[in-house]
């Protein structure tokens, strides 16, 4: 029965996507039992309210509303439609969909440009495609920041050239109080 119950407020959260009916969007998010998907709603509709108490960017809310819910397609169109081409990108960083958030990053949203290159960086390096920003370790993501001037693309071993003896013999003096 509670099955069967928490499937009639999805279904009513779904249309309250299309509705954009938010008031109804978070109860329904809160009788499914979707604590985290109702403060989320909760916290976008806080940050988008006018100055008179109305909602500034209703789309806004209602794709969050689509993210909590698993419907990405529906999120994608609504931030493309309201012009929030930096939730969009952020949308797809958290999605994996990596080309996608270049291209957005290239022709919409240039002020994210560097932060998602340097974010999409290490899934677009291992051709396996198995690496994640988001599930790396911190360990691992402190190895994968590591400089890589000097390294060899394929094996990632030092370079041929060592480094100049005077460079490497340069001692720098400590200033001392």
């Amino acid at each position: 029965m509670y099955g069967l119950r928490a499937q009639v407020w999805e279904n009513m959260a779904r249309m309250c996507v299309k509705t954009k009916r938010l008031d109804v969007a978070e109860v329904c998010l809160g009788n499914m039992g979707h604590a985290r998907g109702a403060r989320a709603v909760r916290d976008a509709i806080s940050q988008h309210v006018a100055t008179h108490g109305t909602v500034a960017e209703p789309d806004v809310c209602a794709a969050m509303v689509a993210v909590q819910l698993g419907q990405l397609e529906d999120a994608e169109r609504l931030y493309a439609a309201c012009g929030r081409h930096d939730l969009l990108n952020t949308l797809y960083q958290a999605s994996g969909q990596w080309e996608k958030a270049i291209d957005v990053a290239e022709t919409k949203d240039r002020i994210n440009l560097r932060s998602t290159h340097y974010t999409c960086f290490p899934a677009l390096e291992n051709p396996a495609g198995t690496a994640s920003p988001c599930h790396s370790s911190v360990h691992d993501a402190a190895l994968s920041a590591l400089p890589r001037a000097g390294m060899q693309n394929s094996s990632r071993q030092p370079a041929s050239t060592p480094m100049p003896s005077s460079i490497s013999s340069t001692r720098v003096p400590i200033a001392r109080r």
